[in-house]
């Protein structure tokens, strides 16, 4: 068998870098989609919640605007209860360690949305802080996701029930 024609070569070569090309365009597509109206999403909307156990504020620093609530320990990006520092905001590895929300302090969902990418997404939600003995941190939007079984279909997360529990309202009718 003959040696290839060097032209052949180069054409496979840049097959292979326009078929290499569309696939990390394909599985790589960042997917946003906000679902707070979405009927199959919007009872969550206004849902209020109570934090069993103490969870910590945190941003990465691949992500500086968005903060989230996570157990302390949660992963490798976090710290243990035993390796909090007492004065915030304080640098853990790639992470920005931003307070502790106490047990007791309630949040309300503000807003569904589905992220990611095409190969791997999410449904998310975004809450604001209503209730806290720490004051300072009412008002703060926040990611409770974390707090959640994630599952890349497309149902609601739901709340881990160590951390977090629903505070049903019974209507005034």
């Amino acid at each position: 068998m003959g040696k290839r024609p060097k032209t052949m070569r180069i054409w496979n070569v840049l097959f292979i870098i326009f078929v290499g090309a569309v696939f990390i365009q394909v599985g790589c597509g960042r997917v946003y989609e906000d679902l707070t109206n979405n009927p199959k999403y919007s009872f969550m909307i206004n849902k209020k919640f109570r934090i069993k156990r103490e969870v910590m504020f945190f941003k990465y620093s691949s992500n500086r605007k968005r903060i989230l609530m996570d157990k302390m320990g949660g992963g490798g990006d976090l710290p243990e209860k035993h390796e909090m520092k007492t004065k915030f905001p304080f640098k853990y590895g790639d992470t920005k360690i931003l307070g502790v929300l106490p047990s007791g302090s309630e949040f309300k969902i503000t807003k569904v949305f589905h992220e990611g990418s095409t190969g791997m997404s999410f449904i998310r939600y975004m809450a604001i802080i209503v209730k806290s003995k720490d004051q300072a941190y009412n008002g703060w939007e926040v990611s409770p996701s974390l707090l959640t079984f994630q599952t890349s279909n497309m149902g609601s997360p739901e709340f881990d029930q160590k951390y977090v529990e629903e505070i049903y309202t019974i209507p005034l009718d």
